[in-house]
């Protein structure tokens, strides 16, 4: 009954009707609910109109009231200023002026505290997604893989609640030409060739020989357990790939490297990756 009644006021309010507004949110007042936030808005929304009656004490008393039913409602604060301004009480307005500040930023700080807590247990999940999967992930204190401003790829690994399916930012590295494609969002269950036959639809501006096709590259690992590059099938899903041995996800963005097998660069660049 209390927010039937603050409703009814509010309409009132709207059509600057402020004696039936009072009217309505007193009656609300005198339902006495039990939702502090829903009395601290009657007494607030009063107040208000008392304020535009040229009632400031009643104003002023009301913010009071509204403050003890909800320490945080910050319209109170800033109804209860102007109302000792409006009374040329400047030093209680300046009072309740730094009183709101302070619970501003107590509230602030705990709505980020919130976002926090929120955020990091969504990453947790990620996590523990991760790892169900048998897919080996590098930690590293200092890197925070779910910052997605200091990913090239502007993304970062993400867990659908509605399918519990992971998605990675992926990068596609052609060391022959220095050159990187990166993909956002790669779904756990896509393969690696629905990308790259979207990627290699037309030829690529540094390729200028028109060697690296769809039907002549090789798409390569690096097992960091026998320190080698390994060519996976292009058939493979990023999932089967992610859980092959030695493969390990750096800064969360699995990456792979392209290069024509057999070609006098692959051989070359094989050989100097093992070497090193």
């Amino acid at each position: 009954k209390a927010n039937k009644f603050k409703e009814e006021g509010n309409k009132y309010y709207g059509f600057k009707k402020y004696r039936n507004a009072i009217i309505a949110y007193t009656e609300g007042i005198k339902q006495r609910s039990t939702d502090p936030t829903i009395n601290a808005v009657l007494f607030c929304n009063r107040a208000t109109a008392n304020f535009y009656l040229g009632n400031y004490r009643s104003a002023l008393r009301d913010c009071v009231f509204s403050r003890k039913c909800k320490p945080d409602h910050l319209k109170a604060f800033i109804k209860g200023a102007e109302s000792c301004m409006k009374l040329e009480k400047y030093k209680d307005a300046q009072t309740w002026c730094s009183a709101g500040l302070t619970k501003e930023k107590e509230r602030d700080e705990r709505k980020q505290q919130g976002r926090e807590k929120k955020q990091k247990s969504e990453q947790e999940k990620v996590l523990n997604a991760i790892r169900q999967r048998n897919i080996y992930l590098q930690e590293d204190p200092s890197i925070d893989i779910f910052n997605i401003s200091t990913n090239p790829a502007g993304s970062c690994v993400k867990l659908k609640e509605s399918d519990q399916i992971l998605t990675f930012p992926v990068v596609f590295l052609y060391p022959e030409y220095a050159q990187t494609d990166y993909i956002k969002e790669f779904h756990e269950n896509t393969k690696l060739i629905d990308h790259l036959s979207v990627i290699f639809e037309s030829r690529a501006p540094w390729d200028e020989e028109g060697k690296y096709t769809l039907d002549r590259i090789g798409i390569y690992y690096e097992d960091h357990d026998k320190h080698e590059l390994k060519m996976v099938s292009s058939n493979k899903t990023l999932l089967e790939v992610l859980q092959l041995p030695g493969f390990v996800v750096q800064l969360g963005m699995p990456s792979f490297m392209i290069m024509v097998p057999d070609s006098p660069f692959a051989k070359h660049y094989s050989k100097m990756y093992a070497s090193l």
